[in-house]
């Protein structure tokens, strides 16, 4: 009971702890939220027209479920509703650690510990959304695949990147028909859905145009050589706001190229990793031997290959941690240096936004430095996890 309650302070002092940042803290880390989500749902519910069905979206169309959910209670405290909506999701998968024994319990810990580091946009972006879905959907994956899976794609449908775990799973999980049948039930109910409220096919896949036009963001791993190049006073780079996705852009020689090549390293590097999981698939007798590695190294290739790479995608890492954490004690490798890189990503990433924004996008090389390490951190993460794959398929080998 201590252990539950102390727990549980834990989780209610980190939450208010972000709640104040998100009120207090420079970059309006909320901003997303009150200022671009609820125009969205106020539009559709006053004029008819809704994003994602009657028009090209950047996100996939189940981002408007949370979105939608949280106006229940009207449009003039959004963001407090938004934080309610959150925090209840959290507080579930939270639950669902602290009842799964004692690597639940340090599981639990970690994850309040990298939401602290994090900050506030852990809270403040529809990627919040999808963490605690997919923390829910690994906890019940042995008991109730199919239901996971639905929750793995449902999540999927809100933001793309639980599609990587949804990968790791089904190269892992030995019920990979019924994982399979629930991934395919809940795509079916999600689309249809979506068509029968008028919805076409250019609606709802205009997320992967849109995302694929975008230049290369501010925050992108692709564009630390050109911030550095701008910190030393170099003409030829510049960083531009573009209003239409209200982000900021990198542009300058060689951008364009480096552009375009990162979607054919992304699908490399991803079916390189798949390939290894299905290597260790064979040669391991447990998935728990490597199905936590899996996890985080595609999902943290998705973020090194990605030429946006807002600071919330730095989010994605935690549900793949917290299963390689619970993995731990079924037989799967050590995650003790995942979890310290993952906590120091979160931390660099807070330093970097909101606190240092300013000074990244005006490339001073102190933010620049910051920006580069976590960067450097991503890539160790992701270089970890693939070692751990390889090593999971030979069987002479030991998990490290």
């Amino acid at each position: 009971m201590q252990r539950h309650r102390n727990l549980w302070i834990g989780f209610a002092a980190v939450h208010l702890w972000l709640v104040w940042e998100l009120r207090y803290a420079p970059n309006h880390p909320l901003f997303d939220v009150t200022h671009v989500y609820r125009p969205w749902v106020r539009t559709g519910l006053n004029a008819g027209h809704w994003v994602g069905i009657d028009s090209a979206w950047v996100y996939p169309i189940g981002a408007l479920v949370p979105m939608v959910a949280v106006a229940a209670f009207g449009l003039q405290h959004y963001g407090l509703q938004w934080l309610a909506l959150v925090t209840a999701l959290d507080a579930v998968a939270f639950a669902g650690l602290t009842r799964a024994g004692a690597r639940g319990r340090v599981a639990a810990y970690w994850w309040l510990g990298f939401l602290a580091a994090l900050g506030p946009i852990a809270l403040g972006r529809i990627d919040a959304i999808t963490i605690p879905l997919v923390i829910v959907a690994l906890l019940i994956l042995d008991r109730r695949p199919g239901i996971a899976a639905a929750l793995l794609t449902f999540a999927a449908f809100v933001k793309v990147w639980p599609i990587a775990v949804l990968g790791a799973v089904l190269v892992a999980g030995p019920a990979r028909r019924r994982i399979m049948a629930g991934a395919g039930t809940m795509g079916v109910v999600v689309v249809g859905t979506s068509i029968a409220l008028g919805a076409s096919i250019r609606t709802l896949s205009s997320f992967l145009t849109m995302q694929s036009g975008r230049g290369l963001q501010l925050e992108s791993p692709a564009a630390v050589p050109w911030l550095w190049l701008k910190s030393v006073g170099s003409m030829h780079v510049d960083v531009v706001w573009r209003p239409g996705i209200r982000t900021f852009e990198v542009v300058g020689s060689g951008i364009s190229a480096v552009e375009h090549a990162l979607s054919a390293i992304m699908i490399l590097i991803f079916g390189v990793v798949a390939a290894l999981g299905i290597r260790a698939s064979r040669a391991s007798t447990s998935p728990a031997a490597f199905l936590g590695p899996l996890a985080v190294a595609l999902t943290s290739a998705l973020i090194v290959t990605n030429k946006v790479g807002s600071p919330q995608y730095q989010t994605w890492i935690a549900a793949p941690i917290v299963l390689g954490l619970l993995q731990q004690g079924r037989g799967g490798p050590s995650f003790r240096l995942a979890a310290s890189l993952g906590l120091l990503i979160a931390a660099l990433t807070q330093v970097v936004y909101p606190w240092g924004y300013h000074g990244l996008v005006a490339a001073h090389p102190a933010s620049v430095a910051a920006i580069s390490l976590r960067d450097a951190l991503l890539v160790a993460l992701l270089a970890l996890s693939i070692k751990q794959l390889v090593q999971a398929g030979s069987p002479e080998s030991v998990p490290a």
